[in-house]
């Protein structure tokens, strides 16, 4: 995803990200969650071009905190998330800067994420492909937000197409970032096999 913002730079947003998927995967949450976590994020930085750097954190933990309402059974609360950001931020200035981003982004938090589009598209590759095994691996890895929000849609669409058929006829840097997180997968379950190989 491509947005302007004068004082956030896209490496920035990455750590943010990053820091996100920590919080989401030691909470077990869903896939649905952290990404409409980053939904909300990037439509608050759209909607506001001049917002600073030294609140990021606290905008990506009021982007967490909407998207559990939305998505989760057991929600974060603000004091969560002050005790997630070591007390950088009060429970009161959670409160106070969540009612400020509703307001920012107009309320509009009933929002269809890249997740679901690409589940959809995914399902339906898998259905009408014999490379299963390559799309099932192609699942796991596109469900990665680096991926989704760091290319335009019709990209990582034909590096799916190139990956699974190996015609050559398509490249791209998006193609190179998913072949290398494949790679580490597949890597690291061999590495798991070995272990459990070795324990026998």
């Amino acid at each position: 995803m491509i947005f302007e913002n004068n004082n956030i730079n896209s490496r920035m947003r990455k750590v943010l990200i990053d820091w996100i998927i920590d919080v989401a995967t030691n909470n077990n949450f869903h896939l649905e969650t952290l990404h409409k976590s980053v939904m909300i994020l990037d439509s608050y930085l759209m909607k506001d071009p001049d917002f600073h750097f030294n609140k990021l954190q606290l905008l990506g933990c009021i982007s967490m905190l909407i998207a559990t309402k939305l998505e989760e059974y057991y929600v974060l609360t603000p004091k969560d998330l002050s005790y997630l950001t070591c007390e950088t931020y009060s429970v009161d200035e959670i409160i106070q800067f969540e009612q400020h981003v509703l307001e920012k982004i107009d309320y509009n938090v009933y929002i269809s994420t890249l997740y679901k589009h690409y589940t959809s598209y995914m399902t339906s590759l898998y259905k009408n492909s014999n490379h299963t095994k390559m799309i099932s691996t192609l699942n796991i890895i596109l469900f990665h937000v680096d991926i989704l929000y760091n290319y335009e849609f019709d990209d990582i669409v034909e590096s799916c197409k190139e990956i699974i058929d190996h015609e050559d006829k398509y490249y791209s840097n998006c193609i190179k970032t998913i072949s290398e997180k494949i790679n580490s997968l597949e890597e690291k379950y061999m590495k798991t096999l070995f272990k459990h190989k070795y324990r026998e």
